[in-house]
């Protein structure tokens, strides 16, 4: 009788055990991700922030988590929900950075895909923003996203560089919040603009280290020389397509 009362308390400790750490997920798990993404957009992330309550976690689980070395500042995202997204003043060197990189090394090399959204506030035709990308503090580097030319969005890579296209072509200069699909199917870079294909270049061998960088060094920098928000960010390691691209941009604000 006593050997079965302490197999039916062990057994009981076991279920309250696991009862406990079912229910004690931190916010680093996947969990946040995928309540925002449906499941076919969960395949293949890599990283995912959505800064919901300011929080800098990578959402997709994989504990790549940000830092805020400056005064970069939660803001308000594209449905008005305070602190959930985050704002960039170049003046003040606001930035967000995740230290050497490692795991976005070779990148380049293979098929992957950016979702994000944006809402730029300089009106300055001739200004140099990044938005993302991973490189040792200059504007060459392994890969980014920016914006320049009349706030045009370019997408880069080894030094490679594909520019939006626009009719007019200053139409990407008022400041609205807008969505970015960059896509690298491993031959081509591709730029889709709220939901719609803009623009595609080939990529040619890297070119980009004709001033030394190696392609593998450097840090992935958010907001760096920018003015303006930036929220539901999504690295994939594929090529993402049309459909999904505009799927994504066709989801509601992520605020968790």
């Amino acid at each position: 009788m006593k050997k079965l009362f302490k197999i039916l308390k062990l057994s009981s400790f076991a279920i309250a055990t696991i009862v406990i750490v079912s229910c004690n997920k931190d916010d680093n798990s996947p969990v946040a991700a995928a309540s925002c993404l449906p499941t076919n957009l969960q395949n293949g992330v890599i990283a995912a922030y959505t800064f919901g309550n300011g929080s800098l976690n990578d959402s997709s689980g994989n504990g790549y988590h940000l830092t805020n070395t400056t005064t970069a500042s939660p803001g308000a995202d594209r449905a008005g929900n305070s602190n959930c997204a985050f704002h960039f003043t170049e003046a003040n060197n606001e930035f967000l950075i995740y230290s050497n990189a490692t795991f976005l090394d070779n990148i380049q090399s293979q098929p992957f895909s950016i979702s994000l959204w944006y809402k730029n506030e300089s009106l300055d035709p001739n200004k140099f923003e990044i938005l993302m990308g991973k490189n040792t503090n200059t504007p060459i580097g392994q890969f980014y996203v920016g914006l320049h030319d009349v706030r045009r969005p370019v997408f880069s890579i080894d030094g490679n560089y594909a520019w939006a296209i626009g009719n007019p072509q200053d139409q990407y200069t008022t400041p609205q919040w807008r969505h970015l699909g960059l896509v690298f199917d491993g031959s081509f870079l591709q730029i889709y603009i709220d939901g719609v294909f803009n623009i595609q270049y080939l990529k040619l061998p890297a070119i980009f280290n004709f001033n030394g960088i190696p392609g593998n060094i450097g840090d992935l920098f958010l907001g760096k020389k920018y003015d303006g928000f930036l929220d539901d960010i999504v690295i994939y390691n594929r090529n993402l397509s049309q459909t999904e691209i505009t799927q994504l941009y066709n989801l509601p604000a992520c605020c968790v």
